[in-house]
């Protein structure tokens, strides 16, 4: 079975009947969505963006202080610049309308419950009212979007440890911030999005070793990246997810099956490739 662990409703640019469409084309059988984060936005095929994205993955891997320093100051004030294109920033989570999408395709959608914990005094109550629905898989945080630290969720992650509910993190700046929530909570199921972005190869090294940590391999700039990845955290611990339906173009379709070839392509075998194409993901969910 293949589930794209991470990605997002966004009606406006994709409707769930076109992203189920665009799921069957590409073999892919269940979508965790996550509520947007963002007013739509698209990128349009341009050669020196391709060049500047290439460029990025080259500092975040190569240069990692030079890359988070890059990464820190790309959000500013509600907004974050993405490719010389500034984009506003929702504070507020719409987690109603995943539900929405849960309910009415049960066989086809799984949810995370996405929190903004500096919206003092909400998170857990929205998780504790939302996680006993049966396709409720988990937690998303954004502490880079909304610029807390990660000890901020500490209150949040023992709430999940205790019902067994895994985080999927979208990591800061912050320095060595990968190794709080691991280290303290030891049982608690974290995946740190697109690859463990901005601290790639340092983190990868640290990490590997945790029995409670995963990447997911969505928005991971190039192959390049996504193979270092699997080779230094095991395949065992990667996850495919394609962050959509942010990257395609206005009036285009999303293609699904960008991540999933670029895996295929990797060198490993066929159980391997289905460990990370939906397996490892479907032992950490209820």
């Amino acid at each position: 079975m293949i589930i794209d662990c991470h990605c997002h409703l966004e009606e406006e640019m994709l409707p769930l009947d076109k992203m189920i469409e665009s799921m069957d084309k590409s073999g892919i059988h269940k979508t965790a969505l996550i509520t947007r984060l963002s007013p739509p936005f698209y990128v349009l095929s341009d050669p020196k963006k391709d060049k500047l994205k290439k460029l990025v993955g080259k500092i975040m891997l190569d240069y990692s202080i030079l890359g988070r320093m890059a990464y820190k100051s790309s959000v500013k004030k509600g907004t974050f610049l993405l490719l010389g294109e500034k984009i506003k920033i929702l504070d507020t989570p719409d987690n109603d309308s995943v539900l929405q999408a849960i309910n009415k395709y049960p066989n086809r959608f799984l949810g995370w419950i996405f929190t903004n914990p500096t919206l003092q005094g909400t998170e857990i109550e929205e998780v504790d009212k939302l996680q006993s629905h049966p396709n409720i898989i988990g937690v998303k945080l954004h502490p880079y979007f909304y610029n807390y630290k990660i000890e901020t969720v500490e209150k949040l992650a023992t709430y999940c440890q205790e019902h067994n509910l895994p985080m999927l993190i979208h990591l800061s700046a912050q320095s060595n911030c990968y190794h709080y929530l691991p280290e303290k909570f030891p049982t608690l199921k974290i995946i740190y999005a697109h690859a463990g972005l901005p601290h790639w190869r340092k983190l990868w090294q640290d990490m590997y070793s945790y029995k409670n940590v995963y990447i997911d391999l969505s928005s991971v700039l190039t192959k390049e990246v996504a193979e270092l990845a699997v080779k230094a955290m095991g395949y065992h611990k990667c996850l495919y997810g394609t962050d959509g339906p942010y990257g395609m173009s206005q009036g285009g379709t999303y293609d699904y099956s960008s991540v999933v070839n670029m895996i295929e392509h990797l060198n490993l075998t066929n159980s391997q490739k289905e460990a990370v194409l939906g397996n490892t993901f479907s032992s950490l969910i209820r």
